[in-house]
């Protein structure tokens, strides 16, 4: 990884988060230094290029993995990229502006921000966005494995992180509300945005990667799109990708990839937790039309 990019940090704390207007937010340098107030100001103004790319996801929806995917798809090359996600090129992490502005060519922003928060101009001027999301349930069971041993989160069971973290999302402002703000933003789209499940792309990986290529606009060859499923293997990606949680673990080894499997939910939830979920989903998801596969069968 370039090292410009890639700075040695100390470890750093991973929680408590900051609460802000009624949401609460991972305590990331950025927001700690300028305050939550001017830190949101400063992501809504930021002047994107026309072909940059912004990669919006709910939190362990296969973010980096995507990323990689795009950035293939962008530079033609097999090859992964050297500015990871979760550090400069990430909009809630932003602080080096002057060597992002360095980078040619169309950058590709990570966030997991809602549509409400993203950089206004890039919004208005339809530039490219690719929304991935992912079944709650498997998204809520590989936050919590994720979240084990980082520092300043609590020790918390299953049990208590779903009373207290699951049922009672406020994070980047809840799933809830960000798959609302983005449902509804594709819906009033004009094709700029991408939809991805996450599912989809597991069940029907080389489909997918097609389709989003198209969207991209880019050229691309059957063989160039096995090259890159085969790159971005899950695999390939665990024994090759760094990331940010080497700076909020402190042993510094990465908790980033676990299983990336359908239906792990299972293995966690009992009954009683999934029947809770199942009726806050219908309760908050009732007018949104959106389905979410659960299982490989579905």
């Amino acid at each position: 990884m370039d090292a410009k990019f890639l700075k040695t940090e100390e470890p750093r704390t991973a929680y408590p988060n900051i609460t802000y207007k009624g949401s609460t937010f991972p305590p990331k340098p950025p927001i700690l230094e300028k305050g939550p107030e001017k830190h949101f100001a400063d992501i809504t103004n930021y002047n994107t290029r026309d072909n940059d790319i912004l990669l919006c996801s709910s939190q362990k929806s296969g973010t980096h993995w995507v990323h990689e995917i795009i950035s293939m798809l962008l530079t033609q090359k097999t090859e992964y990229n050297s500015h990871g996600p979760m550090w400069e090129l990430n909009l809630e992490y932003l602080r080096q502006t002057e060597e992002v502005e360095k980078l040619v060519g169309p950058r590709i922003f990570t966030t997991h921000l809602p549509f409400s928060m993203l950089p206004r101009k890039h919004i208005e001027k339809r530039n490219k966005i690719v929304y991935l999301n992912r079944n709650l349930k498997d998204r809520s069971v590989s936050l919590y494995h994720f979240l084990q041993g980082k520092i300043g989160v609590p020790v918390w069971t299953w049990e208590e992180y779903f009373e207290q973290t699951v049922l009672h999302d406020t994070v980047y402002t809840g799933w809830f509300n960000f798959t609302k703000e983005m449902t509804e933003a594709v819906k009033n789209s004009s094709g700029h945005i991408f939809p991805l499940m996450y599912e989809d792309l597991v069940l029907e990986t080389k489909k997918n990667i097609t389709n989003l290529a198209k969207f991209l606009e880019v050229p691309y060859t059957e063989n160039f799109i096995n090259e890159v499923i085969e790159r971005c293997s899950f695999k390939n990606l665990k024994g090759n990708k760094r990331d940010v949680s080497e700076v909020i673990q402190p042993d510094k080894k990465s908790t980033l990839f676990r299983k990336g499997v359908i239906g792990d939910w299972k293995n966690w939830f009992t009954v009683s937790q999934n029947q809770q979920l199942d009726e806050l989903y219908h309760k908050e998801m009732k007018d949104v039309d959106i389905k979410f596969k659960y299982e490989y069968s579905q």
